[in-house]
C-alpha cells in the first residue's frame, strides 16, 4: 500500500480467474455509454488475459490494478514476450484525475522490467502489432473494427515521455479510387483465399508478413498458427476475397492484402455484445456497413502492391461509401506518403511511449 497526497492506494496482482474478471469489469464499466467505444477489441484482450492463444501462453503476463479501497483507479497488463526486449505496459485504462495511481503503475512496471531483464518499457503495445498498438491521441469518434480506442485524457498521463506516433487514414471511397496509382501489373497474378484450408492460408499470410513487414517498428517474428488463432473467430464473417495473395510469373508469393468491412458499423457504441449477438446483427443490419477497412498489406514489389490495390478496387467499388486503413507508423515515410497521396490527411493519431 502507498499513500500519496492523503490517498491510500494499493497495487493488486490479479492471478485467479475471478480476479481477472474484475479487469474486464472495470473496462466494461469505464466505457459504458461512450459514443466512441465499440466492444470488439475485448476479444483480443480476453485471449491475452486468460492465455487462450499460443502467443499469449508464450508471454509473461502480470495483470495489475491500482485501487483506493474497492475503487479501481487504473489497470494494465505487464507483458513480456521472449522475442521483444521491451516490457510492455499493455491494455492500459484509467479513471480521470488518477495521475498518482498511474505513476504507481509505471513504477511497478519499472521494477518488473529490472527483475525480468527487459531493455526498457513501451506503453501502448498490446502484445504484438497484430494484436493492437497505440494510445489514441486524436480522432475521438466511433472507432472502426480492429482499431484501438481509449479515453481522451490518457495521453496526459504519459506527457513528457519519449514517443513514436502512428496514423490511420480515411476518405470517401470514390475519392480514394480516383487517386489509386497506375502500374503495369500484367505479370502479377492475384488469387483469393481458399477458406476450406483456412489454417494454411493464414499461415501463408504469416510467412509473407515475416518477409514483408518484419522491419516494421516493434514488429517481431511469430510462430506458426499465430494468425490462424487470431483470425479464426472472424472466419464466419469473412469471404475468400478478403484475403488476397499476389504471385509472380513463377507462382511465388510476392504479397498479400487483408481487408474486410468495418464490422463496428453493425454495433451501437458504448455497450457490450457477444460473438453470437454480433453475428445476428450482421444478418439484420448488413446495410449499415458503409466503410471498408484495409487491415494489412505486405508486398515484395511495387507491382505486387498496385496489383493488390487494383484487385481490392474491383471488389469494393460501388459497394461502400468510405475506406479506412489500419495504423501506419509516421516514421515510415514511404507508406505515409502513399497514404496521404491516396487518402489525404491522417484521420486518427496514436502514440506509443517509452518509459525508460
Amino acid at each position: 500500500k502507498f499513500c500519496m497526497k492523503g490517498i491510500v492506494m494499493e497495487i493488486c496482482r490479479l492471478s485467479t480467474r475471478a480476479q481477472k474478471k474484475k479487469f474486464l469489469s472495470f473496462r466494461s464499466a469505464l466505457y459504458r455509454g461512450d459514443a466512441g467505444y465499440v466492444c470488439t477489441d475485448k476479444f483480443v484482450l480476453t485471449d491475452v488475459l486468460f492465455a487462450r492463444t499460443e502467443f499469449a501462453r508464450d508471454c509473461r503476463v502480470l495483470p495489475l490494478q491500482v485501487r483506493e479501497g474497492e475503487k479501481v483507479l487504473t489497470q494494465a497488463m505487464l507483458l513480456q514476450h521472449p522475442a521483444l526486449p521491451y516490457l510492455q505496459l499493455s491494455f492500459f485504462d484509467a479513471l480521470p484525475n488518477s495521475a498518482g495511481a498511474v505513476q504507481l503503475l509505471v513504477q511497478c512496471a519499472r521494477e518488473a522490467a529490472h527483475d525480468w531483464g527487459a531493455r526498457g518499457i513501451v506503453a501502448g503495445l498490446n502484445g504484438h502489432l497484430s494484436y493492437g498498438v497505440g494510445i489514441l491521441s486524436e480522432g475521438f469518434e466511433k472507432i472502426s473494427f480492429d482499431s484501438l480506442y481509449n479515453k481522451n485524457y490518457y495521453k496526459e498521463y504519459f506527457a513528457g515521455y519519449p514517443k513514436d506516433t502512428l496514423s490511420t487514414y480515411r476518405a470517401p471511397l470514390s475519392q480514394a479510387i480516383g487517386n489509386f496509382p497506375q502500374w503495369d501489373v500484367a505479370k502479377i497474378r492475384i488469387r483469393t483465399s481458399n477458406f476450406r484450408t483456412f489454417c494454411a492460408e493464414t499461415e501463408r499470410m504469416r510467412t509473407l508478413c515475416e518477409k514483408t513487414i518484419a522491419k516494421t517498428h516493434l514488429y517481431f517474428s511469430t510462430k506458426p498458427l499465430h494468425f490462424y488463432q487470431l483470425l479464426k473467430d472472424m472466419k464466419p464473417f469473412l469471404r475468400s476475397e478478403n484475403l488476397l495473395f499476389a504471385e509472380d510469373e513463377q507462382g511465388r508469393d510476392v504479397g498479400f492484402l487483408f481487408w474486410h468491412p468495418d464490422f463496428n458499423c453493425l454495433l451501437d457504441a458504448g455497450r457490450e455484445y457477444s460473438v453470437a449477438a454480433i453475428a445476428a446483427r450482421r444478418f439484420l443490419y448488413a446495410k449499415r456497413m458503409d466503410t471498408v477497412k484495409v487491415n494489412a498489406l505486405g508486398t515484395l514489389s511495387n507491382a505486387a502492391t498496385f496489383a493488390l490495390i487494383d484487385a481490392f478496387r474491383r471488389y469494393v467499388q460501388g459497394k461502400y461509401t468510405f475506406v479506412e486503413t489500419n495504423f501506419v507508423w509516421d516514421n515510415n515515410i514511404r507508406s505515409s506518403l502513399l497514404m496521404k497521396k491516396i487518402l489525404g490527411a491522417p484521420h486518427r493519431k496514436y502514440e506509443v511511449y517509452y518509459l525508460q
